[in-house]
């Protein structure tokens, strides 16, 4: 089950990456979401790095603390829809967008380097 679900978070990162072509700033995103997908190949055939691991999830907690305010301000403004429109409404949807994404890399990263 523990490789089925490293393999499915690399199809998930490679289809995030892949769809961030079409962002203002494609490759911040398509480099962390590979980033992701190479440290689960590197894992499923054993020749992960620690400190390459270590170094890529302080990353992205530090990333993450840069888009807090905007997840707050999400939270206090009673988590309206940012999935409705493509477009932009408010200064935050992009913002809250990019931090969700962080979280959820992060949630994967943690997962692959610590099963």
């Amino acid at each position: 089950m523990s490789k089925f679900t490293t393999v499915f978070i690399i199809f998930l990162m490679v289809l995030f990456a892949g769809v961030q072509f079409n962002d203002p700033d494609p490759l911040i995103w398509v480099a962390a979401y590979g980033a992701i997908a190479l440290v689960g190949i590197f894992k499923l055939f054993g020749k992960g790095n620690v400190w390459v691991n270590r170094i890529l999830i302080l990353a992205f907690v530090v990333a993450i603390g840069f888009y807090a305010p905007h997840l707050i301000q999400w939270f206090k403004d009673g988590m309206p829809s940012v999935t409705e429109e493509m477009k932009a409404e408010t200064p935050y949807v992009e913002l809250v967008r990019e931090g969700g994404g962080l979280v959820v890399g992060l949630l994967c990263l943690l997962y692959i380097v610590y099963r």
